[in-house]
């Protein structure tokens, strides 16, 4: 997952391209994520990610494409 989130995050200068390890633990670790990868024709498009929040709210939290398909 590291390697995709860095392909979309360079071009829009993600601030969770500095994350240390323990980071992307906590992150990908929190039970309200959910976490998508987008293809188009069998090929990785881009990434999504959900976050459930209390009540009926869900929050884009990150998505993002590949440059390239």
């Amino acid at each position: 997952m590291r390697d995709v989130h860095d392909r979309i995050g360079l071009a829009h200068r993600w601030s969770s391209l500095a994350w240390s390890p323990r980071d992307w633990v906590d992150w990908l670790s929190d039970p309200a994520l959910r976490h998508w990868w987008i293809q188009v024709n069998g090929n990785l498009a881009g990434w999504g990610c959900l976050r459930w929040h209390p009540g009926p709210e869900v929050e884009l939290d990150t998505f993002g494409l590949t440059r390239h398909l």
